[in-house]
């Protein structure tokens, strides 16, 4: 019943209710006074009652039509509702985008881009679903996000992979380490050292493992955590040295207890962070500002 209404007509309706007559509602839309007739018998054969009675050139409400009003308004202003949430979204002034990212990305990167998203355009929501650069990329693909962050090497043919930045990996450890005395080590007497690393089976652990590899010794792993602030809280506290993407320690404090040294052999490496996106993914205003505001701090760190 109310499926076969049309917005024109209830248009007609309320116009009519609110100005009192056929003729002045008639006015109030640009259209003939024929017109709004022709939508008021249209809409009172389908309801099958009167909405109004005509009481001289003035037109009163009928109980039924008192109660249609009701509706027929809340119908109209989300109609306009509605098309101003998708003239906003088609603007990008909103929408939603869903990233999936691992714990460092999301813990040091992605802040500074949501500040940024948020001051251009607030009206957009963000989702982040964490997961290791395997997850986020199998994420991407099923379509459970719309785009991912990865540091590890992602190949598919029905991916799109845009590198944003690049981390260096740096040493830490305790303040009051004795390497930290000196400033340098070299990759042999580090190793040596207990070590605290992301653990086995995450991209940045097998990035580390093959960067031991490469120089031809065997790290002595004491520990191994899923998260980045609690590696740097351990050592911290002399449990042990890590190594750690730069961004992680990029704005330690004055009197912070961690201390970045120099591996003097250690090859100049650095982790890649790149977005990706399948290559049909239909890329919304809203996705595409994320995307601008990941390049502008991509950018940003760069340069600094």
């Amino acid at each position: 019943m109310i499926n076969d209404m049309e917005i024109r007509q209830l248009e007609s309706f309320c116009a009519i209710v609110e100005t009192g007559s056929f003729s002045k509602a008639a006015e109030t839309l640009y259209i003939t006074q024929p017109a709004v007739s022709m939508h008021i018998r249209a809409l009172e054969q389908e309801l099958k009652v009167r909405l109004f009675e005509r009481v001289g050139r003035s037109a009163k409400l009928t109980h039924s039509g008192e109660l249609l009003y009701e509706y027929a308004h809340r119908i109209i202003s989300l109609e306009k509702e509605a098309q101003q949430a998708v003239l906003e979204t088609a603007s990008g002034e909103r929408g939603r985008v869903v990233v999936g990212a691992g714990a460092t990305t999301t813990i040091f990167t992605l802040p500074p881009v949501l500040q940024l998203l948020r001051s251009k355009s607030p009206g957009i929501e963000v989702i982040i679903r964490s997961g290791t650069s395997r997850e986020v990329a199998k994420m991407v693909l099923d379509g459970v996000v719309d785009l991912g962050m990865v540091t590890s090497p992602v190949e598919d043919e029905d991916l799109v992979v845009r590198p944003l930045l690049e981390d260096r990996v740096v040493a830490i450890v305790s303040r009051d380490h004795r390497l930290a005395k000196s400033g340098h080590t070299s990759l042999a007497e580090f190793a040596h050292e207990p070590l605290i690393l992301f653990m086995r089976g995450s991209g940045f652990r097998q990035y580390l493992d093959t960067l031991f590899a490469s120089g031809g010794v065997t790290p002595q792993v004491q520990m191994e955590l899923d998260n980045i602030e609690a590696i740097k809280a351990l050592v911290e506290i002399g449990l042990g040295a890590s190594l750690v993407p730069e961004v992680a320690v990029r704005h330690l404090e004055p009197d912070s207890k961690l201390a970045v040294i120099d591996i003097k052999d250690l090859p100049s490496v650095a982790r890649r962070l790149s977005l990706v996106y399948r290559k049909d993914k239909y890329i919304s205003p809203a996705i595409q500002m994320f995307i601008d505001a990941v390049s502008e701090i991509g950018e940003g760190r760069i340069r600094s």
